[in-house]
């Protein structure tokens, strides 16, 4: 038998009240007050009471900021105790908000009027919440409780609870499996195409339904009429049936959501085809999909598809995560969002970003995401059920598709090879527009990235070129002796060369730059801007650069062409030289434009 005691802590006129529920000795359950001055005031004998009464249990209770006062005091000599908070992150990875109120409100059932009081109602609902983590841990797969135990450390009380889960687990169902790989539960027959019947009404239909007794009057409590809103649905409608560009300035309180998404709607619906709008800001894409969207979707008498569409590095990556299991000696966050996220793969249908607590789990995001240099989904094994790729697909069945700025200048700088076939588009907030162009279509080379893309062909990585054909040249010329791997090992020879030639190019540009802006933030290349010394001095620089990178583009070029054959071992190593063979004359191209 195997007992726990729930902790709780209360602040009290004279000091602390530590409250302890002991429940799983065969007995009925026993709760003891503990008083104390204070974590460091004269409290040796009432720990020493609440040590033993702990003895041979699992210590629970919930890290709220009251009761890490206690933690060390307690934990040593003496019980190792387990965080519920720490364990509902890795539960229930899409509750939210992780507060002793917030998940016995979530949680319990029926939601408890308030979760935080005395310590008896704060150790009572520890005690329930762990039942639904309980409940809920039993459930999953063999494999992801031992390798929780087995990450969280068999000495720590968190631990040993996932171990005891895990024979708990066996113990009900001794045939149950032990599965290791991921599950997938998006449902793809959610992006399956359907047939709709295109919808018929007039153009003066869409500012017939902003009218004082029109659609949205009837379906709104509170409907404000307002003029300029109907003016702004008026132009767009003309706007798109007419296929001519419109610009509106529109002031706050105009509704101006509204006055271009149903338009947009319409249009989408009655000639089957999708409508991009653009945002720049999270809060409007928010306020599109949660609200404005949403109350749409019911009031107008046809139905339409939405769907918000992010960049990349908002997907989770199924094969990183899979291949990036941390370590046990890993630092403990890392540990605690690899399982998190491990779980939250169980239940996700989209794979967002956005579904997870944002504290907890956003500095391990990164290593997970589909923001990745290496990311190619057509080669993926994952390909399947990767998330972006999902997204995207869901893309192609949606009328009203909502981006940011960002990945709507990704699609065109990429060659519209992100966002599905699409014709009109609306961009709201759109004095941001102009900056966030020049961001993303504009040409940037810093002394990092040229360091990043030289180590990246000859870097000692092993994602580096030379780094994966030192690594697998054996292997190579044993499973394709058809290629010429004589001439492939000669030119690989001269890409040392080529990058520290290519290196100290840049290194005499961006000295010569950052001489010559000194104090500036920005110089603009003019003989009259700079003055005719300096200007021809930059351009003998810039040209030694381009020169060298076009060498060595030409020597990657030349490694790509010799792996002429379309084989499964070759794939990797043509992907990298392709990759950074790309990025080099990209650099190259971009120089030269100055």
């Amino acid at each position: 038998m195997t007992a726990f005691v729930f902790c709780a802590a209360a602040k009290t006129a004279d000091g602390w009240e530590l409250g302890a529920l002991r429940i799983g000795d065969g007995h009925f359950p026993l709760y003891r007050r503990f008083c104390f001055a204070g974590p460091d005031g004269e409290s040796a004998p009432a720990l020493a009471a609440l040590r033993a009464f702990c003895r041979d249990a699992f210590v629970l209770a919930h890290g709220e900021a009251e009761w890490h006062d206690w933690q060390a005091s307690l934990a040593a000599p003496g019980p190792v105790w387990a965080d519920t908070r720490e364990l509902a992150l890795l539960v229930f990875p899409t509750a939210g908000k992780y507060g002793l109120a917030d998940l016995a409100a979530a949680l319990l059932s029926p939601s408890p009027r308030r979760a935080a009081g005395g310590a008896w109602a704060r150790c009572r609902h520890t005690l329930e919440i762990f039942g639904k983590i309980s409940d809920k841990a039993l459930s999953f797969d063999l494999g992801l409780l031992q390798s929780a135990a087995a990450l969280l450390g068999t000495g720590t009380a968190a631990g040993e609870l996932c171990a005891f889960a895990a024979r708990e687990a066996r113990r009900l169902a001794p045939d149950r499996p032990i599965h290791t790989e991921m599950p997938f539960m998006a449902d793809e027959g959610l992006f399956a195409a359907q047939k709709r019947t295109p919808v018929a009404f007039p153009p003066e239909w869409t500012e017939a339904c902003f009218a004082p007794n029109g659609l949205l009057a009837r379906q709104m409590s509170g409907f404000e009429d307002r003029e300029e809103q109907r003016v702004m649905a008026r132009a767009v409608t003309q706007g798109l049936a007419r296929r001519e560009n419109l610009v509106v300035e529109a002031g706050t309180g105009t509704g101006k959501s509204a006055a271009y998404l149903l338009p947009a709607i319409w249009w989408a619906r009655g000639h089957e085809c999708r409508v991009v709008v653009a945002t720049h800001t999270i809060t409007l894409q928010e306020q599109l999909c949660r609200k404005d969207l949403p109350f749409l979707a019911e009031a107008l008498p046809f139905s339409f598809r939405f769907l918000l569409l992010k960049g990349r590095g908002n997907y989770c990556c199924r094969q990183r995560l899979s291949q990036r299991e941390p370590s046990p000696d890993a630092p403990r966050e890392e540990r605690l969002a690899w399982l998190c996220l491990r779980v939250w793969v169980r239940e996700t249908r989209s794979g967002d970003l956005s579904e997870l607590p944002q504290a907890e789990i956003g500095a391990a995001w990164k290593k997970y995401s589909c923001e990745n240099p290496f990311c190619d989904p057509l080669h993926c094994r994952e390909n399947k059920f990767c998330y972006m790729l999902l997204a995207r697909r869901a893309a192609e069945n949606a009328d009203i598709i909502i981006v940011n700025h960002s990945l709507l200048l990704s699609d065109l700088k990429t060659g519209y090879s992100i966002l599905p076939e699409h014709e009109d588009i609306i961009i709201d907030e759109a004095h941001n527009f102009y900056s966030e162009a020049v961001q993303q279509l504009g040409f940037a080379l810093s002394p990092e990235t040229l360091r990043r893309l030289l180590e990246l062909i000859h870097g000692p990585n092993r994602h580096s070129v030379a780094g994966y054909y030192r690594r697998h040249a054996n292997d190579l010329l044993a499973l394709v002796p058809e290629i010429d791997w004589i001439a492939f090992a000669e030119r690989a020879s001269l890409l040392p060369d080529l990058c520290r030639e290519t290196e100290q190019a840049g290194e005499g540009l961006f000295r010569l730059a950052g001489a010559l802006l000194e104090h500036n933030n920005a110089l603009r290349v003019l003989p009259e801007k700079m003055g005719t010394a300096a200007f021809d001095a930059f351009t003998v620089e810039t040209e030694n650069l381009i020169n060298a990178l076009s060498r060595l583009t030409a020597v990657l070029t030349q490694m790509e062409k010799l792996l002429f054959l379309d084989n499964q071992q070759l794939s990797e190593l043509r992907r990298l030289l392709a990759r950074h063979r790309s990025e080099a004359q990209g650099a190259a191209d971009g120089l030269a434009g100055i």
